[in-house]
């Protein structure tokens, strides 16, 4: 009033039953003037909670590439030392380890067959013993 004004209106901007900030017109005011502000008011607290939610997403969006750059980091420095180490000289090839697997079974099967002839030959009817003894 001291200015020269009629009238004050303050709409409060008002975000999850919070005062963001206060709109202040300083006029003569009829009612559809004072209805299209509080619309007015409703309208730039949704673009204020818009702004701070695009800050938060990006904000949000550089800690995930941070983690992100932090995984990869340690993936990599993880199969680098699971990487699988030469074989030493003194552990034998499995090429030749199947080597001599094989020539151990030839081995037995020679002895079995050995064994298997001589029994043969021990009980067989046409043994020299037996038939100079008949």
């Amino acid at each position: 009033m001291r200015a020269g004004f009629r009238a004050r209106l303050v709409v409060p901007l008002i975000a999850k039953e919070r005062v963001v900030g206060a709109l202040v017109i300083r006029r003569n005011f009829r009612k559809g003037a004072i209805h299209l502000l509080q619309t007015f008011a409703a309208q730039s607290v949704l673009a204020i909670q818009n702004a701070r939610l695009f800050r938060e997403i990006e904000e949000k969006g550089r800690q995930l590439q941070q983690a992100s750059e932090h995984k990869s980091q340690f993936v990599a420095s993880m199969s680098a030392a699971a990487k699988p180490t030469p074989p030493t000289a003194t552990a034998p090839f499995p090429r030749d380890s199947a080597r001599s697997r094989t020539a151990e079974i030839v081995r037995q099967m020679a002895a079995t067959r050995q064994r298997r002839i001589g029994f043969q030959q021990l009980h067989s009817p046409l043994r020299p013993e037996t038939v100079a003894a008949a």
